[in-house]
């Protein structure tokens, strides 16, 4: 016999956590089955699964675990006293090494029981104590009697904790655990209600047993472990911690004969459990168990094919959408960039007026989605001109559409047409973007058709993550048609923006350099030639 210490039983209470506030029927139920556990760890020879816990256990719980009554260790005394009947050394060595066995076996239940006080005066806040005169603890009370007093005074369930503690023997038995698991609720419940302060409220055990069987009854997997409960003697049925010993022997003899651990992990719990009624032997019992689980599996494996077949049909027909999907949005994009009429958003300007016939009528077809005809045909000196002679803009643009005439889309093109007729190169322009978007390609540049996972034709070192955001901080990177803008003057390269504001910051600090000089050096700045002027007006020429 091993004594436990008071520090040893300490440490074992240890992780029982102290209850903040006033106690309740919820927290004093919880600190006693906390206190049933740790002392399940503590050994004694006469109980050996549950050790010290019929100490705090009431009667009625305690024999739902075993059918020994909880009785103390016995006081046999400080010293030894040699019996009357001990005559040889033999004998007195025996006397004293049992005695010193029952004397251990004492003085571990008086550490029990002062380590189990230190933990209640831990766990409870001391404005619940029963001492009195302002002292701390509970007194001369031996821990049962603490607990009781605190149930009576603070721990009486309300209606809906009743209720919700019943309800749990309605529930169904998860038919994957084992069958412990469902005895361990049942027992859960009782221990609820004989922990009520009341007493006598706890259920019978024929009522327990009643309950048991309903729940093994509805998996249908347990015939045969009810059929021989049922065939023993009335006055062998009775007891709940005998139909507890039944269920268990009679589970772990179907799992020694191998149907239980495969066929429960495929979720088809111990097949050889459901058999027949018939007063047949074992051997065609559990033949015919093994018929019906091969039929369920057939049938199981049926339905999966069949799901499979679903799953794989509609696979096949989102592949069918996703490709027809793809291919409408490659022809719409195909007929995006075949051609556009350019909006006539802006006031027509002067020079494309006509004399006596208003605004040359548009639109202007530009197949390559490039700038408006309107402003790409003519430089700025020809635009000048343009406004102050209207002749000119008629040698070069179409003559107006007459109502109601539809376009000729082949005007600007650059391809043979089928009318047969001289093409025309399509107006031009460096300052708009040929391709109406904002993709960049590290070896193509800026006014291109695709990315650069894309390219056409890549350079060696070419790299496809660089986007138009990063390119003019990339070296080696292409900057092509990086000034380039969308119709609306958006789109040019961040290198480009910035370098125009940099131009014009140097320009402007230049011209402040150059003419505090010329003022120093009282010479007049270089004066350009107007073309206009005559010469010889002395002005420097360059």
């Amino acid at each position: 016999m091993v004594k436990y210490s008071i520090d040893a039983v300490a440490a074992l209470l240890r992780p029982i956590r102290p209850i903040h506030g006033r106690p309740t029927f919820g927290t004093l139920y919880k600190l006693s089955q906390r206190i049933t556990e740790c002392l399940r760890r503590v050994d004694h020879p006469k109980y050996p699964d549950d050790g010290f816990s019929g100490y705090m256990l009431d009667p009625a719980a305690f024999r739902l675990f075993n059918d020994t009554p909880w009785e103390p260790p016995p006081d046999v005394g400080e010293y030894f006293i040699v019996p009357a009947t001990a005559l040889t050394e033999t004998e007195q060595k025996s006397a004293l090494s049992e005695w010193q066995a029952q004397k251990d076996l004492r003085d571990t239940f008086k550490n029990v029981r002062t380590a189990l006080k230190e933990m209640l005066e831990r766990t409870i806040e001391e404005a619940y104590h029963s001492a009195t005169m302002g002292r701390r603890g509970f007194g001369n009370d031996d821990p049962p009697a603490i607990v009781a007093r605190l149930q009576r005074l603070y721990g009486k369930p309300s209606l809906q904790e009743i209720d919700t503690a019943l309800a749990r023997l309605l529930e169904p038995m998860d038919r994957a655990q084992p069958i412990e698991v469902m005895l361990r609720d049942i027992e859960e419940v009782q221990l609820f209600l004989l922990f009520h302060p009341d007493g006598n409220q706890e259920l019978p055990d024929h009522t327990l047993i009643l309950h048991a069987m309903i729940k093994l009854n509805k998996t249908g997997a347990y015939v045969k472990l009810l059929e021989r409960w049922n065939a023993k003697p009335v006055a062998n049925r009775r007891k709940w911690m005998d139909f507890r010993q039944h269920a268990i022997a009679e589970y772990e003899r179907l799992l020694a004969e191998g149907a239980g651990v495969t066929t429960g992990e495929e979720g088809y719990p111990t097949a050889c459990h459901t058999t027949n009624t018939s007063d047949g032997d074992d051997t065609s019992s559990l033949a015919e168990s093994v018929v019906r689980f091969a039929e369920r599996a057939s049938e199981a494996e049926l339905k999966v094919g069949a799901l499979e077949e679903r799953l794989r049909a509609m696979e096949t027909s989102m592949e069918m959408q996703r490709q027809q999907e793809i291919h409408e949005a490659n022809r719409m994009a195909k007929v995006r960039h075949t051609g556009f009429y350019a909006p006539l958003t802006q006031q027509t300007p002067k020079w494309l007026e006509i004399p006596g016939q208003g605004p040359i009528q548009g639109p202007f077809f530009d197949p390559h989605g490039r700038q408006d005809a309107r402003t790409s045909a003519y430089g700025r000196k020809k635009r000048r001109e343009a406004e102050d002679d209207p002749a000119i803009l008629s040698r070069h643009r179409r003559p107006p559409m007459p109502p109601g005439a539809q376009p000729d889309l082949w005007a600007n093109c650059r391809i043979p047409n089928p009318g047969g007729r001289r093409c025309v190169p399509p107006p031009f322009s460096n300052a708009t973007k040929r391709h109406n978007n904002l993709l960049y390609c590290y070896s193509c540049g800026y006014d291109v058709d695709h990315d650069g996972y894309g390219c056409p034709n890549p350079k060696v070192h070419h790299v496809p993550s660089v986007t138009r955001a990063m390119a003019h901080t990339v070296p080696r990177a292409s900057m092509k048609a990086q000034h380039k803008t969308l119709p609306d003057g958006t789109g040019a390269g961040m290198g480009w923006i910035l370098s125009e504001s940099i131009g014009k910051a140097s320009y402007v600090r230049e011209g402040k350099s150059n003419t505090q000089k010329y003022s120093d050096s009282f010479v007049k700045p270089p004066k350009w030639k107007n073309p206009k002027d005559g010469q010889g007006n002395g002005d420097q020429q360059m």
